[in-house]
């Protein structure tokens, strides 16, 4: 996995693809569209039928952070870390 998305248009080669349910927008409907740009799998909170290999859990918001949680403590100490 190069990276990881939340909006298909900018999914890319190797990308995980989290398919959130917005206020406007349900990403469950873009999982085709995912595959076709090269995702390798998708979160989702229900599966899909297409043949991207897909990940069922019950809160995508939780599973990314806990994701995103995990890579940034591997990062070395020599890493700066900016918020705003």
């Amino acid at each position: 996995i190069q990276g990881c998305q939340i909006d298909s248009r900018l999914l890319s080669a190797g990308d995980f693809f989290v398919a959130y349910c917005g206020e406007h927008v349900d990403g469950h409907s873009y999982i085709s569209e995912a595959r076709k740009k090269g995702a390798l799998c998708a979160l989702v909170t229900h599966f899909v039928e297409d043949s991207l290999p897909q990940i069922r859990v019950q809160d995508p918001t939780a599973v990314f952070q806990h994701l995103a949680r995990t890579y940034r403590n591997n990062w070395p100490a020599s890493r700066t870390v900016i918020a705003i």
